[in-house]
């Protein structure tokens, strides 16, 4: 018995579902064969849905899908409820710097800080430079203060730290900053947070 027809059996026998012979029997001749299971899945659950629909009685199906959407996708696709739309071909925003509006490559691991990333190579004299490779090497510089840099200030970096915090080291230091900043109170070093930081 393959690995699809197991499964299937398996979850009819820990819920204690009773499916019916019939259905049993249809797959006894391709069991063996995972794909074959797979489509008959799909081509089962799709009339059972489309007969739910047609009913009336519904205005919407609920799926789950047990961490593997693909027959999900399948379903959907075959009742005409699957819309896909447009995705960018690149998976961050287009820079609006003239010198980088056409970049179409950057290393995987700046993909979740695109403001860091813009801020740490806006000095760049070509790109990519040599910077790939490990994200921890010296050429990217320390990463653990780069929230400082959506700042549009033109404070230093010290009276910067000192507004929003020298380290933060727990959930609190944050709360902390959020409820100064909220209540107008002067923070550890008498300092009050504001969003810019006017100098």
């Amino acid at each position: 018995m393959k690995q699809a027809y197991k499964q299937i059996m398996n979850i009819v026998r820990i819920s204690k579902l009773r499916m019916p012979s019939e259905l049993i029997e249809t797959m006894q001749p391709f069991k063996d064969n995972d794909e074959a299971v797979r489509q008959f899945g799909i081509a089962q659950c799709t009339e059972m849905c489309r007969k739910i629909l047609d009913s009336g009685l519904t205005n919407g199906l609920h799926f789950y899908t047990l961490n593997r959407d693909v027959a999900t996708v399948e379903i959907l696709r075959n009742l005409g409820m699957w819309t896909e739309y447009p995705r960018r071909s690149l998976p961050w925003k287009t820079s609006a710097n003239h010198l980088r509006c056409r970049e179409d490559v950057r290393p995987i691991f700046w993909s979740t800080r695109p403001h860091s990333y813009i801020y740490r190579t806006s000095d760049w004299d070509e790109f990519p430079n040599g910077r790939w490779g490990n994200s921890a090497s010296a050429s990217f510089s320390v990463i653990d203060d780069y929230y400082l840099f959506y700042l549009k200030s033109k404070a230093p970096k010290a009276d910067l730290l000192k507004m929003w915090g020298e380290e933060l080291t727990c959930e609190q230091d944050v709360w902390n900053v959020f409820l100064w900043y909220l209540t107008g109170d002067l923070n550890k070093a008498g300092m009050m947070v504001s969003i810019v930081f006017d100098v």
